[in-house]
């Protein structure tokens, strides 16, 4: 989960802020934020991830969110929280219509 979350990247400006994430559909996950340089230019991205390995049916689930709008991104940390719990893996073979 470390590797979907770019909790270790070294393109980071600085160490990257890494927490578990508990959500009552995917189990236990990881969220990142961190902020990179785009390749084009000096302006920072802030960045924020989630990432979750679900056993069954055998899936990593990423969601991820990205701006130079820093202040957006915070504006929208509760959105994206209530989100990240909301997701869930629809398995075709193993679920009921």
């Amino acid at each position: 989960m470390r590797s979907l979350t770019m909790a270790d990247d070294p393109e980071a400006v600085e160490p990257p802020v890494v927490k578990p994430f508990l959500s009552q559909r995917l189990g236990e996950g990881l969220t990142t934020f961190r902020y990179v340089r785009q390749d084009d230019s000096s302006r920072l991205v802030a960045c924020v991830r989630y990432a979750w390995r679900v056993v069954e049916p055998g899936a990593d689930v990423l969601m991820w969110a990205a701006t130079e709008d820093v202040t957006r991104l915070m504006q929208a940390a509760d959105d994206l929280e209530q989100l990240a719990h909301s997701l869930t893996v629809y398995d075709p073979w193993t679920s009921d219509p």
